[in-house]
């Protein structure tokens, strides 16, 4: 009988749980006003969590606070480059080339051995074509940026 009330508890909480769409843990950070005793690991799946849910400015401020608190930790190194990579997300009301471009320039300064440094040069060569494009009044393909991507990638070998 115990068995039994145990199993009619914990199945619909379990249940419960997988069918939310946010977990509770995220949500509760969402609303916190002070992170400042959380582990860089927990500020980050925090940060990434709310990239996730479209919540942009709230996870700059946390990718922020991991690079200023955190600078010499690999979750410092993926903050930075998430940091330039948010600003050329489509949905983001901040989107802005010119300063992905200058984040993600300052990555490859502070972190140029950094296993993400190829990835955030071949975002500046993509954002350069853009912005030579867009000078001329040119379209670009995404043929184009696969051609960049390649010379960059043989370039890193």
């Amino acid at each position: 009988m115990r068995k039994l009330k145990l199993i009619l508890f914990v199945v619909p909480l379990l249940l419960w749980g997988c069918l939310t769409s946010q977990p509770v843990y995220h949500k509760q950070v969402l609303k916190q006003s002070s992170v400042s005793a959380m582990t860089e690991e927990a500020l980050y799946d925090s940060a990434i969590a709310c990239f996730r849910i479209k919540n942009y400015e709230r996870s700059e401020s946390l990718f922020l606070k991991i690079m200023a608190e955190f600078p010499s930790s690999d979750y410092a190194q993926r903050a930075a480059y998430m940091n330039g990579y948010l600003y050329t997300v489509g949905d983001n009301s901040k989107k802005n080339y010119a300063a992905a471009k200058e984040r993600f320039a300052l990555f490859v300064k502070t972190y140029p051995k950094s296993r993400y440094t190829s990835d955030t040069r071949s975002w500046i060569a993509v954002i350069d074509e853009l912005e030579q494009a867009r000078a001329v009044g040119k379209a670009v393909s995404c043929d184009s940026l696969a051609v960049i991507n390649k010379q960059l990638q043989e370039e890193n070998r």
